[in-house]
């Protein structure tokens, strides 16, 4: 049954084509070329994942516009298993060390989960960030003299970066709150 295990890269690729119609060669060439990119391109990551995203009923071959190939798109039961992984609770886990899986995870949102869970989304993101980054200053008050300096710059970064990620998401909740 491992098989068929739902994956990120499984859920991304349901993300995508609930934006558009693609190919398996379109996937690959956003998953190569845009911030997904660390996710792998290769064709034995993205055909064997949109191969298994079909036995599960999830995506379907439909004729493309033109009529001269066929394009994947999402199906309700897709549709309904990316919202069940959009709609997730937030981790202290997935704040520490999957933020570029949250961050994907709100864009997706846009046009598949209602309002009122968005803002819940980014009500949660702010909340655990917040306690993460308190986290991370307090350690640092009490651990910053004892550490190697490029040790300790490197510590003061990922701050930096979890405050920009927490200003961001302030702001991201102002703009859906308009």
């Amino acid at each position: 049954m491992d098989k068929f295990r739902i994956t990120t890269v499984d859920y991304i690729i349901l993300g995508l084509l609930q934006q558009q119609l693609l190919t398996g060669y379109g996937i690959r060439m956003i998953f190569e070329t845009t911030a997904i990119g660390s996710y792998s391109s290769s064709p034995g990551t993205v055909y064997p994942a949109v191969n298994k995203l079909k036995k599960l009923g999830f995506i379907k071959d439909i004729n493309s516009p033109d009529g001269k190939k066929l394009q994947l798109t999402y199906t309700n039961q897709g549709k309904t298993e990316l919202q069940k992984w959009l709609k997730q609770d937030i981790s202290d886990e997935d704040i520490a060390k999957r933020m570029d899986i949250l961050i994907l995870r709100f864009g997706f949102m846009e046009d598949i989960v209602a309002h009122p869970e968005k803002l819940k989304f980014i009500k949660s993101f702010i909340e655990k960030i917040s306690t993460y980054l308190k986290g991370l200053k307090n350690y640092h008050k009490q651990e910053s003299s004892n550490m190697p300096t490029q040790g300790r710059l490197a510590f003061e970064f990922g701050i930096e970066t979890i405050s920009a990620s927490l200003k961001w998401a302030k702001r991201a909740l102002k703009v859906l709150q308009t």
